[in-house]
């Protein structure tokens, strides 16, 4: 078993979540439309909806202080 880096794991498990919940707050709360949500992030309309599905981003769950500071984020 080798050695993971700290940055490794944010990248695969922390970054996607942080993905998933600016689109899923984008689309259900503010309303802002997949296409244009798939833009502003760099992301295909395809990652947009496997966000939403929760197929991507894994299962790192945030706190709400956490969930606050990405809804401002994303505003």
């Amino acid at each position: 078993m080798g050695l993971t880096f700290p940055c490794e794991i944010i990248s695969w498990h922390v970054l996607p979540a942080v993905r998933r919940e600016i689109t899923r707050y984008l689309v259900d709360e503010r309303h802002v439309a997949r296409k244009v949500v798939s833009q502003k992030l760099g992301l295909t309309e395809a990652a947009v909806c496997q966000y939403l599905k929760h197929k991507r981003g894994g299962s790192h769950q945030f706190n709400e202080h956490d969930l606050q500071k990405i809804r401002e984020m994303a505003d």
